[in-house]
């Protein structure tokens, strides 16, 4: 079989996936994870030779304000899955573009060399590809390259420590619970953001049918919102997933100091440190 080419960017179109799915050195992980109160997706099925990441169980298991998951978690199932620090892995889920760049982004964090299928599975079933009704399990595949991990995790403190600086805290969340007007669905969490921050919500860059939008869109949007992507940017959100996504999105654009809180609103609203309200 012809060698993997790496995709030039780490969002990958759905053809490119159905070109290359039953290469041995590939593995498809279904990242989908549903928001606690939500209905699930849509559409349902499993792309073919996909395996299950459980984003849930990562989150019950990493503490409040960890700046990254537990690594054993992941490489526990990395061992299960067969999956090597070596091999290329393509991360979708169900809703089109939501708990996918969470997944790959902590499987970046551990060192696996991890891509997001933009438009996720409505995507995949847009251009006629087949899904099957469970995932299938793990099969052996043979190392092909070394890995450098591109994530990079801050806790509260270097939030803290970076308001009102060149850096630049851009939020995922909703314009309504950016500003106040909109309660959080945690309890007992405070209304508002973090002070200076930018709300550039992740519905903004998504197209109506839940792919990103085009490079040059995404940039004239990110723009019009007055992020650099020259400068430093911490992204966060509700509680670390959506935050990913933004994160991978600026990677994707070109910036290169970019990380991901992923203790987000849901430890710093929590907290006792200052907070907006308004746009």
């Amino acid at each position: 079989m012809d060698e993997l080419n790496f995709p030039h960017s780490i969002f990958v179109d759905s053809h490119w996936l159905r070109k290359n799915l039953h290469h041995p050195r590939l593995r498809v992980i279904d990242g989908t994870w549903v928001l606690p109160g939500s209905e699930q997706p849509e559409i349902q099925g499993f792309i073919p030779n996909a395996v299950q990441f459980d984003l849930g169980a990562l989150k019950d298991i990493t503490p409040l304000g960890a700046p990254l998951p537990p690594k054993a978690f992941i490489t526990d199932f990395a061992s299960t899955a067969n999956i090597s620090q070596n091999d290329l892995t393509v991360v979708y889920d169900r809703h089109g573009l939501f708990s996918a760049p969470r997944v790959a982004w902590s499987l970046l964090s551990a060192g696996y060399h991890a891509f997001i299928l933009d438009g996720g599975l409505p995507a995949w079933t847009q251009i006629g590809a087949p899904t099957y009704d469970s995932p299938f399990g793990p099969n052996d595949i043979a190392p092909i390259f070394e890995r450098q991990s591109l994530v990079k995790a801050v806790n509260m403190k270097q939030v803290f420590d970076a308001l009102y600086t060149h850096t630049q805290i851009v939020d995922a969340r909703s314009p309504g619970r950016f500003a106040g007007t909109e309660p959080e669905p945690r309890e007992g969490l405070r209304s508002g953001h973090i002070p200076g921050s930018i709300n550039l919500p992740l519905g903004e860059l998504k197209t109506s049918s839940g792919a990103l939008k085009s490079d040059e869109e995404l940039r004239q949007i990110i723009a019009a919102k007055n992020i650099k992507l020259t400068r430093p940017i911490i992204s966060t959100c509700g509680s670390g997933v959506t935050a990913a996504a933004l994160d991978l999105i600026f990677f994707h654009l070109g910036a290169r100091d970019h990380s991901a809180y992923s203790g987000s609103w849901a430890e710093y609203g929590a907290s006792d440190h200052p907070i907006e309200t308004g746009h």
